[in-house]
């Protein structure tokens, strides 16, 4: 898949194009993913992983591969989103 700001991932179910921004950070979460708690504009929080490392593709497809899986499987998971990140919020 390939990412078009614009239009997100087109043929990707449970993608939500919509991109918001974080408007707060509120704590970095233990682990080698470097997961981060963050709550967007939309007021909801959100778990962003950040793009970090070598094993960051690795990450990204095990994320992204859970969540389908997921989603097949019958639970209810929350849509992946786009969260950008202002120079402010990142200090």
């Amino acid at each position: 898949m390939v990412f078009n700001r614009a239009e997100g991932f087109a043929s990707s179910p449970g993608y939500s194009s919509t991109i918001l921004s974080a408007s707060a950070v509120l704590r970095k979460l233990h682990g080698r993913s470097q997961t981060t708690l963050v709550r967007a504009s939309d007021g909801f929080l959100y778990l962003v992983k950040r793009m970090a490392g070598l094993e960051w593709p690795n990450v990204l497809a095990n994320g992204v591969l859970c969540n389908q899986l997921a989603r097949y499987l019958g639970p209810s998971v929350p849509d992946r989103r786009p969260i950008e990140f202002s120079k402010g919020c990142l200090e």
